[in-house]
């Protein structure tokens, strides 16, 4: 991480990977927030995993890949590395919601929120391509007339 001005740690922030990624006090205190709440739920995880015998290294692991992606997207500044950033905070609850396996309401929720999850990425970015071809392919602007900023529709 290069400092824009200062150290990153006296509070001045920084940014890194060509300023699409910028740490300041809010970033660190979301980071800080997010570190917190994932550390809570690992404590309090094994009171509900293991009446229903489900492993709880697993889960942590999830947990800690979708706080990643919460403090990437907390610290974007560029389009891409907020949709990396939702993506990888969004692909580990597909996980955990079909965690119990052998539960069919579970499995069910899982494929469900995968399926309408990857057609709203895949439509977001139809959409980004579709607008951008069509601005490069579109014709060029009309020459205003001489009358004012009307558009010339005659010769």
């Amino acid at each position: 991480m290069t400092p824009r001005s200062g150290c990153p740690s006296s509070g001045n922030g920084g940014s890194a990977f060509g300023d699409i990624y910028r740490l300041d006090a809010l970033t660190t205190f979301l980071d800080l927030l997010f570190v917190s709440v994932i550390a809570l739920t690992i404590v309090f995880a094994p009171d509900y995993l293991a009446p229903r015998g489900l492993p709880v290294a697993e889960f942590a692991v999830v947990l800690v890949f979708a706080m990643c992606g919460a403090m990437v997207l907390s610290a974007a500044t560029d389009l891409l590395l907020l949709f990396i950033g939702l993506e990888l905070m969004v692909l580990p609850g597909y996980m955990l919601a079909g965690y119990h396996k052998t539960d069919g309401y579970s499995t069910e929720g899982a494929i469900k929120y995968f399926l309408l999850g990857s057609f709203s990425s895949a439509i977001f970015l139809f959409g980004l391509s579709a607008s951008r071809s069509t601005s490069r392919a579109s014709s060029p602007a009309p020459r205003p007339s001489r009358r004012g900023w009307r558009w010339a529709s005659r010769s």
